[in-house]
């Protein structure tokens, strides 16, 4: 038996590794992966702590500026308007609700379909193409200045018509629900206040129209702006991401006081009979502007105030207050000023007669002075009856060119703000010179004494006229402000008492036998009055024509006066009318109804006080 084979063993082809090294270099990879990612994360972490610090402490406050704007907004809360009243209370302008449309144009999604539809809701107004306008402008004007869009734009700035308020005003009651679903999305509707004038057009130029955010107030509503208003309240709100108020933030920062009533002097019976009036004027003659005041001359309350045309405050834009923003040459309406002034600085005697030819060439002059009728000699209550221009001019020669200066300076102070008399944009009296401090030329002199070279407002007409109505001969201050507790200024003495008597025999000699006489036949009151009739250049349509002032003062009754009227209306001179044609029957029936109304100085059959016929 052989011995047993044995095999050898096959070579080892892999290189031998120490089992420990491999362990180690397996840790190593390890720790180092876990170190780095530890690292990396407490790097990262470090950042954003410094992060949060820098927001927190740093920019903190430009965030929270950014996030207040985004989510804060101020609301107000504007008083009740008060009213304004008649002297006895009646109302003459009251508050109702108005409203102020906007848009967010970042909350719009489809302009087009929300301009329609928006439109189309309102009733027409604004059209959908002035609503796209809008949008479309807001779109342009955050790609120029590449910024978000804004997030309100003005779609009807202020509406107090009550049809389009009641819609507004059922759109807001729209959920927002409802409003994404019919695509008018972005609606932003503010309460506003608007005014009810309820008598129309009786006294609008009186009573204005109230500021606006686009346009000035006008009249009473303007000038006692400040009482009527009242002190708005602000309270902050906080809005969600839909804009949608949702909470209010802290107290009011302004205490809310309603608006006041304001009593104004006017009388509205009187306004309506003075109303009446100028409407049978302006249908008989169809003059270009007239008005009327009538004025208590001793207290300078303004009773009644109209111009014509008139506009009715509650639907149509304000227009020129002609009675007291007007300019018209007065004309033979200065004449017993001329005489008054004459008198007081013995030019002239009260008995002394006077040759008043139907024309005369004074001194200094090239061109002849003139009468519309022969008057003849007579004393210079003849000369305030007849209304004589060449009786005036030869007074006005006699006094001089300073003294006449003088005359017109105490009867209209040129002042700005002509009488003061507390309504906006009043005008004051202007002399046809190029430099109203200029010294007078005699034939200034000469024509101012008859009403000529020089232009005034009615109301310094009227004020200035109730000088003759009182015991003082002092100009009045007109006001129109019941409650105003502002000084009255006292005005300048036109005439001395002692000739005071003289003049008002001239006004009263006016109406029983001159230039009045055929306007108040057959009255059964006391008058006393003062036509004029003045040439004056004017345009109409673009085109140059001559004018003329056809005016009437009067106060009654005549030995006690307790009102005085003015009426002036500016027709085309070849309408063929004068003072006493024009005015005289409005002023007379004016004259009636207030006498009738007071049941002072009237006939027997007076209506019952508070009844104007």
């Amino acid at each position: 038996m052989g011995s047993p084979r044995t095999t050898a063993a096959p070579p080892d082809t892999m290189p031998k590794r120490a089992t420990g090294q491999m362990r180690r270099t397996l840790l190593a990879v390890r720790r180092f992966r876990m170190n780095f990612l530890f690292g990396t994360l407490l790097l990262l972490f470090a950042l954003l702590l410094g992060r949060l610090g820098q927001l927190q402490l740093v920019d903190a406050a430009q965030f929270r500026a950014e996030a207040a704007s985004k989510h804060d907004s101020a609301w107000t809360f504007t008083p009740r308007r008060g009213r304004l009243l008649d002297r006895h209370g009646a109302v003459l302008a009251s508050p109702k609700p108005a409203r102020r449309l906007g848009v967010d144009p970042s909350q719009v999604r489809d302009a087009r379909t929300f301009s329609l539809v928006l439109s189309d809701v309102l009733g027409g107004e604004p059209r959908a193409w002035e609503i796209h306008e809008v949008l479309r402008k807001a779109h342009v004007w955050a790609k120029e200045n590449k910024k978000p869009l804004p997030q309100y734009r003005v779609l009807v700035p202020f509406t107090d018509d009550p049809t389009v308020v009641e819609r507004i005003d059922d759109l807001a009651r729209i959920t927002l629900r409802r409003k994404a679903k019919l695509g008018v999305y972005g609606v932003v509707v503010h309460p506003a206040e608007g005014r009810h004038y309820p008598n129309g057009s009786y006294a609008a130029h009186v009573l204005g129209q109230m500021p606006r955010e686009n346009a000035l107030g006008t009249g009473a509503e303007q000038a006692f702006d400040d009482v009527l208003n009242g002190t708005a309240q602000k309270v902050t709100v906080y809005r969600d991401g839909r804009r949608r108020a949702y909470a209010k933030r802290g107290l009011a920062s302004r205490v809310t006081t309603a608006g006041r009533d304001a009593r104004l002097t006017l009388d509205i019976t009187i306004q309506h009979a003075l109303e009446r009036a100028l409407d049978q004027m302006r249908d008989q003659w169809k003059p270009e502007s007239s008005c009327g005041i009538v004025l208590d001359p001793h207290t300078g309350d303004v009773l009644a105030l109209a111009c014509r045309p008139d506009f009715d405050p509650n639907t149509e834009a304000a227009n020129a207050n002609v009675a007291i923003q007007g300019l018209y040459e007065p004309g033979s309406f200065f004449k017993p000023f001329t005489v008054g002034w004459a008198l007081g600085h013995g030019v002239v005697q009260p008995a002394e007669e006077l040759e008043m030819p139907a024309s005369i060439l004074l001194r200094h002059e090239k061109q002849v002075i003139r009468d519309t009728h022969h008057v003849g000699r007579g004393t210079v209550e003849r000369l305030i009856a007849q209304s004589s221009n060449t009786g005036s001019a030869v007074l006005g020669d006699r006094l001089g060119t300073e003294r006449m200066r003088a005359l017109y300076r105490r009867t209209f102070p040129r002042s700005g703000h002509g009488t003061d008399s507390g309504l906006p944009y009043e005008r004051g009296a202007r002399v046809a010179l190029p430099t109203q401090d200029k010294a007078w030329p005699w034939w200034l002199a000469h024509r101012a004494a008859y009403g000529q070279g020089f232009r005034v407002t009615p109301l310094q007409m009227a004020a200035s006229f109730a000088a003759f109505a009182r015991a003082d001969a002092r100009i009045v201050q007109p006001r129109f402000f019941l409650d105003d507790d502002r000084p009255a200024a006292p005005g300048a003495v036109v005439c001395k008492p002692e000739h005071l008597a003289v003049v008002r025999a001239g006004l009263a000699q006016c109406v029983t036998d001159g230039t009045a006489k055929a306007a108040f036949a057959g009255a059964r009151f006391t008058a006393a009055a003062k036509t004029a009739t003045a040439q004056q250049w004017g345009t109409i349509a673009g085109e140059r024509v001559l004018l003329a002032n056809c005016s009437l003062a009067a106060y009654a009754p005549a030995d006690d006066p307790q009102v005085v009227v003015v009426i002036l209306a500016q027709i085309r001179d070849d309408a063929g009318g004068f003072g006493g044609s024009v005015a005289g029957p409005a002023v007379r029936q004016v004259l009636e109804r207030v006498l009738r109304y007071w049941n002072v100085g009237a006939a027997t059959d007076a209506a019952p006080k508070g009844e104007v016929r």
